[in-house]
């Protein structure tokens, strides 16, 4: 039968192997081993032991074994810089101690890209995987719960069991790490309560959140995230070989790597070294607005992008469509920081913008009203920043901002640069007393830090006509 169909679809005769394969059949001596045919008969080989090799022992393709989940996600552009900071990260990350590591900074400072490329490089550590869930979207805390559990890949089943007790069961005896992204405004008693909740019942899960204003909760690490790096212009000015001694230099990459998204020529040089140099100063390194500032190379050159951001903060802002509306404008960033202010830290704020430079706690709260607990709070919420010598300063642009809005209020404005002048007037009287006695260099160098606001007060009461020889 097997013959005539042979012959009667294709026109061919059976196999070799076919033919002797029926003849076992039929004498009944068949069996599972194969049956070389004339056609297979390869000539001896001189390893005796491989004739009788398993077909499992040929080699074959690697096989492919799959990493622990994570549903991270991956950026439109190329990861800039920043190894140091992606060291201490994975250090603490990787401490037992630490359960939850919280990036805090300014918007626009970069703690989501920083939070992604962290957490890819640890997705090997948390056989459970690295998920990634996205806060920014989300407005009440009846939209957090179900965010984790889509992250997590958790579907709720209606039953006894409520969705937060599923989620805290599902996650009970997992090793994975969860990154919260944006949670700034998502900081009242009920949604901080779920992460506290959810690590106190998960000894082998960690949570890495990116935020403006810290959780304050016990057990909270903070990894505060500032400028990427940027050389002094003093210094680039010495340069002669732009392209290898920028390596080091983070915002300077970043600037560069993003105008060859614009111009593919484009390559820092000698020429508009200084100029890009003042740029990233001007900004201090913060990323959202390089890569903001960079959309004008179309129009303007480096020495004209500058000299627009520091006539106005609305320079910076992009029509990307991709962006969110809350990072297409630095204004918008700032803006939406500011809404989670209270009355008593926008007004204290505001007038922290009179100082430049940094300053101490006495004259913060002498000139713009700021108590100890306005201060701790306004650090905790990144519009402070506190020295490593005790003192305060404001990151330049958030400065800017903030005078624009105490110019808003004339009556405002006047009272607090009288009140700065009054202060530093005071201080200097204080420090001429000091001068009179025997030890005079400890006086002497308290100036040093206080130069720039001794200045702008001399300025002040000379317009004011209050200065008596």
């Amino acid at each position: 039968d097997l013959e005539r169909l042979l012959d009667a679809e294709l026109g061919v005769p059976p196999e070799t192997k076919t033919t002797a394969l029926y003849d076992q059949i039929a004498a009944g001596t068949w069996s599972e081993s194969p049956i070389p045919s004339t056609a297979d008969h390869q000539p001896p080989t001189a390893d005796p032991a491989a004739v009788h090799r398993p077909p499992s022992a040929v080699p074959g393709p690697p096989a492919v074994v799959p990493g622990p989940p994570s549903n991270l996600p991956l950026p439109p552009t190329p990861f800039i810089g920043r190894e140091p900071e992606l060291q201490n990260i994975g250090r603490l990350l990787n401490e037992t101690d630490t359960r939850l590591l919280t990036l805090l900074g300014p918007g626009g400072s970069g703690k989501t890209r920083l939070a992604i490329e962290s957490a890819g490089r640890e997705v090997q550590n948390f056989p459970d995987g690295v998920y990634f869930v996205p806060l920014a979207p989300l407005s009440a805390v009846e939209s957090l719960l179900p965010a984790v559990a889509q992250a997590v890949r958790l579907t709720f089943v209606e039953g006894e069991e409520s969705r937060r007790e599923q989620l805290l069961n599902f996650l009970r005896a997992k090793q994975l790490l969860i990154v919260r992204d944006n949670y700034e405004h998502l900081l009242n008693p009920e949604c901080v309560a779920l992460p506290v909740e959810i690590l106190a019942g998960a000894p082998g899960l960690k949570i890495l959140a990116t935020s403006r204003t810290r959780l304050n909760v016990q057990g909270e690490q903070l990894y505060p995230v500032l400028g990427m790096r940027t050389p002094a212009i003093e210094q680039v000015t010495q340069w002669r070989e732009p392209q290898a001694e920028m390596k080091t230099y983070s915002a300077l990459n970043l600037f560069q790597e993003s105008a060859r998204r614009i111009r593919p020529d484009f390559a820092l040089t000698v020429d508009n070294l200084s100029d890009v140099t003042r740029i990233c100063t001007l900004v201090e390194g913060m990323p959202l607005a390089i890569e903001l500032a960079v959309t004008w190379l179309e129009l303007l050159s480096p020495a004209e992008i500058a000299a627009e951001i520091e006539r106005s903060l609305d320079f910076l802002a992009s029509d990307l469509q991709d962006l969110p509306p809350r990072q297409r404008s630095l204004r918008a960033v700032f803006e939406s920081s500011w809404q989670l202010l209270d009355e008593a830290e926008r007004e204290a704020f505001s007038r922290l913008a009179i100082f430049r430079g940094s300053f101490s706690r006495e004259a913060a709260q002498a000139v713009a009203g700021a108590s100890l607990r306005v201060l701790l709070s306004l650090v905790n919420k990144s519009w402070l920043r506190r020295t490593e010598d005790g003192r305060y300063d404001l990151h330049e642009l958030l400065r800017q901002y903030a005078e624009e809005k105490l110019q808003a209020d004339p009556a405002g404005y006047r009272q607090a640069r009288q009140s700065h002048a009054d202060f530093f007037a005071g201080w200097m009287d204080n420090l001429y007393q000091h001068l009179l006695r025997p030890v005079q260099k400890q006086p002497l160098d308290a100036i040093g830090p206080e130069y720039e606001n001794i200045r702008q007060a001399w300025q002040w009461l000379l317009r004011q006509e209050q200065y008596q020889p």
